[in-house]
């Protein structure tokens, strides 16, 4: 699979703070993301589902983990579920929202 560069979109970056005292073990306290939830450019989108199409037959199952950062866009979710149930691949979502967008899936995670 290759991998393409969006320039449009920004790096994300996750920055954890913890702490810790003498008597205690080393905890996170805050996690900070920088992310856009910005969609993908429709030219990435097609090279992203073109790329999914060649991998899916090689696979046993296909995972759509959608934390909403703009990379799973409706098109390549219908492309992603309609190629897997072609081949005859499991699909699983892993999506704290918007379940609503993955239809004809194996296994849902709520």
């Amino acid at each position: 699979m290759s991998s393409e560069k969006d320039k449009t979109r920004k790096t994300i970056v996750k920055t954890r703070i913890s702490g810790a005292c003498s008597h205690s073990v080393r905890q996170q306290i805050v996690r900070i993301d920088r992310q856009t939830k910005k969609y993908v450019t429709g030219e990435i989108e097609q090279k992203l589902i073109e790329s999914i199409k060649k991998a899916v037959p090689n696979f046993d199952a296909v995972i759509l983990s959608d934390y909403n950062i703009g990379t799973l866009s409706d098109k390549v979710i219908a492309e992603t579920i309609k190629c897997a149930n072609d081949n005859g691949k499991i699909v699983v979502v892993d999506a704290p929202v918007g379940q609503l967008k993955f239809e004809i899936v194996s296994i849902e995670n709520k």
